[in-house]
């Protein structure tokens, strides 16, 4: 597969980083934008994600109509029709024994170099309150790209840490950049109504956000708790603060779990 050099290519899920990432190469940069996708028929989210970018699209095109010429059809690539690459997939064996990252490093490392793209963004952002020994260990590794007053982040030729060849045909341009400030800039920039249609949930529940798998708890830890329905948001209070004090309790000794303690920790 061949790309346009004139484009960015981006890995777009339809999620809020990937799709801020999207907006502001279009409205703000004014940039041509080559979208990926890679799908999974056995992850619940994904009709989520794609009514979310076809959402996301009409409404970029109603904003600006020049945002035709410049946004691409996106191009859909099936999990299960990756190609096994063992190269890969033992680097990735060797960092995930290190440091636990997740598999999507995997296979979208596997994408990129079948398909040839040696500068595939993902929208990967600065965490608050989250400390993860490999976050340090990549931004140690990472040089920068100036482009106007818009910077990138790609990998180095020679990291300190061998294994981040994982990484050599990838582009981080928010690893330095929070929530909070994505949404500031959508706010200033006049595209917050867009960005609120994107989907971030792994593990909808009744086409609404869960509020307790890693993204949306990522996303109530940065203060984004309004997007999740009031069921979700009680199911977060019951996993992440009932949940781990009933526990605390039980291991300590302190009392035996009553009937109604024992119905919440079953609740999902």
């Amino acid at each position: 597969m061949t790309t346009n050099n004139k484009s960015i290519n981006l890995l777009w899920t339809g999620g809020l980083d990937s799709s801020f990432r999207l907006l502001e190469l279009l409205l703000i940069q004014k940039k041509s934008v080559q979208p990926y996708y890679v799908y999974d028929r056995r992850r619940s989210s994904m009709s989520m994600e794609l009514k979310a970018m076809e959402k996301i699209r009409e409404l970029i095109f109603e904003k600006d109509k020049n945002s035709k010429t410049l946004l691409k059809p996106t191009i859909f690539k099936e999990l299960s029709e990756i190609k096994p690459n063992t190269s890969i997939t033992q680097t990735y064996q060797r960092v995930y024994s290190d440091y636990s990252i997740g598999i999507q490093n995997e296979w979208l490392a596997r994408f990129a170099e079948e398909t040839n793209i040696t500068d595939l963004e993902l929208s990967i952002e600065a965490r608050v309150n989250v400390t993860h020994p490999f976050n340090g260990v990549v931004l140690a590794n990472l040089d920068t790209e100036k482009d106007g007053d818009y910077y990138n982040y790609k990998l180095q030729n020679n990291p300190s840490y061998p294994d981040l060849s994982l990484f050599k045909n990838f582009r981080f341009p928010l690893i330095k950049r929070t929530k909070t400030q994505m949404l500031k800039i959508a706010k200033e920039h006049d595209f917050m109504d867009i960005l609120q249609h994107s989907w971030f949930c792994h593990s909808p529940v009744n086409q609404k956000p869960c509020g307790i798998c890693k993204p949306c708890t990522i996303a109530i830890g940065e203060g984004l708790w309004k997007r999740i329905p009031v069921y979700g948001l009680f199911r977060y209070i019951k996993v992440h603060t009932i949940r781990p004090l009933i526990y605390k309790d039980l291991q300590s000794g302190k009392r035996e779990l009553t009937l109604p303690l024992k119905r919440i920790l079953r609740m999902n």
